[in-house]
């Protein structure tokens, strides 16, 4: 199994490719962090 860090690290690097207008960034940020909050618990 893929550690959680390095699907972070890929998602990141997904991301910075895909988007580029700073509202998507913040977004994209906001999602992962609430994705990382449910996984947590």
């Amino acid at each position: 199994m893929i550690s959680a860090d390095c699907q972070i690290q890929a998602l990141k690097i997904d991301i910075l490719h895909k988007l580029q207008s700073q509202e998507d960034l913040e977004l994209l940020k906001d999602m992962l962090f609430k994705k990382m909050e449910i996984q947590s618990t």
